[in-house]
């Protein structure tokens, strides 16, 4: 005899079980599984002189990054706090955003609002696709570079990294 699987049989519990089961595996919410390490995305030029690499690296303080450098490669590390949902210093992006530039008043004002205490309350997540947590990510370049003449710039959460190639003049 054959099982009954619709609601009003006597395995209605069961049924219900896996139809919620089913309703979680099909609602994406985003890649989340922890890792060990996340990687930032980048994007290298060449220019006649030099590389020129962009590392998107927003919400992060740059004395919070450190950068290796040898002949032929450069490797970023550091670490990224969770954005926080709930700053102590009221609406997000609230008061610290101009009327209509859009652009941050106060860095400060902006990283305690993201770092702020925990929530009061209970909240749950519904997506959480921004990385977080250590991260690295190892650049390989196809000529030697001159490791003492490079210069960092981190502007509007982006790291730039101007890398002089080795023994060719300007």
């Amino acid at each position: 005899m054959a099982r009954s699987t619709t609601p009003e049989s006597s395995d209605s519990v069961s049924y219900q079980v896996r139809e919620v089961v089913a309703q979680f595996w099909h609602w994406h919410v985003g890649d989340f599984s922890p890792r060990d390490c996340w990687s930032p995305l980048v994007n290298v030029y060449r220019l006649h002189d030099s590389f020129r690499i962009c590392v998107d690296l927003a919400g992060l303080n740059p004395d919070d990054m450190e950068i290796q450098l040898l002949p032929r490669s450069i490797t970023i590390r550091g670490n990224r706090l969770t954005p926080d949902p709930c700053p102590a210093l009221g609406p997000a992006l609230g008061p610290a955003l101009g009327p209509a530039s859009g652009k941050a008043k106060d860095n400060a004002a902006s990283t305690q609002r993201r770092t702020g205490a925990s929530p009061a309350k209970p909240m749950r997540i519904i997506s959480m696709e921004i990385d977080h947590g250590p991260f690295s990510r190892t650049i390989s370049l196809p000529d030697p570079i001159d490791r003492h003449a490079v210069l960092t710039t981190y502007q509007e959460g982006y790291l730039w990294i101007d890398l002089p190639i080795a023994g060719v003049s300007k």
